[in-house]
């Protein structure tokens, strides 16, 4: 079956049943577009590209993409009609659910229940930043019931760092609550390990809100533009840019920032380059592909205590961590990391070393297969 043979089907959105499948059993996964914005997309597209789809018999399907209502309506409606099909007539060894919080969670959560009707096994594979804020604050007592039992109910629970596997045994029953990190794909010839990157360029990739810290960060370009006058920030991203663009006015720093749209691909790869250090101040975080996309590039990294990122970055060696919303904090290390050419030559090495040795995809996904395999699923 190829991917025309879907009514309403984005092609780029769905890896169909090769016809060797047909026998064995299959991990059909959900997740969002490949060209979706976002962590969800960005961890399984390193899975194709190293390799996961053609080891394992797996089906993916989007639920989700970015654009207006009606292109999401189309691949959610499209997406639910495939899944059933292929639940129905096919041999499914477990469902694996890539999952955030909000829309995210309530969308997957149907397809969840399904598996559970037909009694597959459920990986539910947590990628929200703001579970926590959504669990506790966003739910009353049933919602908060549903979602423990989701939770319970799911053969295993993948999160992202250690600190969130201590979140949530806090308060679900399911004893199988898996760290399986991000992966990253480690190119050490491409990394740029010149004394000449630009010099005093800071980098920010994210969404623009007040949960990536953009405008705490912007507070600290124009704290530090007077001992600092070569001081720049380059920050890539969507989300509210226009109050970004008017934070940048009021706190007059317009020369020292500039807003670069979404970044991806080449551009992406070549501001990693030659940017000083990479600042991501989140009050909120699962584990950033960024921060790891900066490691991999031999970037010494400023952020928070929050989420995975310290089981990234440990305060002192890869670079450092202050606490979120904090203005001071954040300046200080901005200035002590830029004073000195020495320590970010050596914060950036052990930054590359961290990823290379504990989030690159060969030392990752290893660890999610383990998982596959202990559910009885077999590789191609």
């Amino acid at each position: 079956m190829s991917t025309k043979d879907v009514p309403g089907a984005l092609c780029s959105d769905i890896i169909p049943y090769k016809m060797h499948m047909r026998k064995m059993q299959t991990i059909l996964m959900l997740g969002t577009s490949f060209d979706t914005m976002g962590g969800i997309s960005s961890v399984v597209k390193v899975y194709k590209r190293a390799g996961l789809f053609d080891r394992w018999p797996i089906i993916y399907i989007a639920t989700h993409c970015d654009g207006n209502k009606s292109r999401k309506a189309k691949i959610a409606i499209s997406s639910f009609f495939y899944y059933l099909w292929v639940l129905s007539t096919k041999r499914i060894g477990v469902i694996h659910a890539h999952t955030s919080s909000d829309a995210s969670f309530w969308r997957k959560s149907l397809f969840i229940l399904i598996a559970y009707t037909f009694r597959y096994p459920v990986i539910f594979h947590l990628h929200g930043s703001d579970f926590m804020e959504f669990y506790e604050q966003d739910c009353g007592k049933m919602l908060k019931r549903y979602i423990r039992f989701i939770l319970d109910r799911s053969t295993y629970v993948i999160v992202l760092s250690s600190q969130w596997k201590k979140k949530l045994s806090g308060f679900v029953c399911n004893k199988n609550i898996v760290c399986v990190y991000n992966p990253i794909e480690c190119d050490q010839e491409n990394v740029n390990t010149r004394d000449e990157r630009e010099p005093m360029t800071l980098l920010f990739l994210g969404r623009f809100g007040e949960r990536k810290g953009i405008f705490v960060l912007l507070h600290a370009i124009a704290r530090l533009k007077t001992s600092i006058p070569g001081i720049r920030l380059l920050c890539g991203g969507d989300g509210d840019i226009e109050a970004v663009t008017e934070c940048i006015k009021k706190l007059d720093i317009a020369d020292n920032v500039t807003i670069l749209g979404w970044i991806q691909g080449r551009e992406k790869e070549d501001l990693l380059a030659h940017s000083t250090v990479y600042v991501l101040p989140s009050s909120a975080e699962g584990l950033p592909m960024g921060i790891l996309e900066a490691m991999s590039a031999g970037l010494p990294v400023i952020s928070t205590w929050v989420g995975g990122i310290p089981d990234a970055i440990e305060d002192g060696v890869e670079g450092y961590l202050v606490e979120p919303g904090n203005v001071d904090e954040l300046s200080a290390a901005i200035k002590k990391i830029l004073a000195s050419r020495t320590l970010r030559k050596h914060m950036g090495d052990a930054a590359r070393h961290k990823v290379k040795n504990t989030f690159c995809s060969n030392v990752t996904i290893p660890q999610l297969e383990v998982v596959y395999r202990e559910l009885g699923l077999k590789p191609l």
